[in-house]
């Protein structure tokens, strides 16, 4: 079995690009063109994982940081 490299988001938006470009080109049979839908919702699918993953990531940083900015300004209040 073949070890695949995990693209990275940017190559995944980049090969879905290039699937886009390859559809519109008119020369692709239709099971080729079939090929490509496949491939690009695949692709899609899994961009769209990655974004909501990355999001939930930074909801839980903004309210970590925002806790802090408020303990700090908390403390700022005690020491007026």
């Amino acid at each position: 079995m073949e070890d695949k490299k995990k693209q990275t988001y940017e190559e995944g938006v980049s090969r879905l690009e290039s699937i886009i470009a390859m559809m519109n080109g008119g020369e692709k049979t239709l099971e080729e063109l079939m090929g490509l839908y496949e491939e690009g919702m695949k692709l899609a699918a899994t961009l769209e994982e990655e974004l909501v993953r990355h999001e939930a990531s930074i909801r839980q940083i903004d309210r970590v940081t925002g806790q802090i900015a408020s303990m700090e300004v908390e403390n700022v209040e005690q020491e007026l």
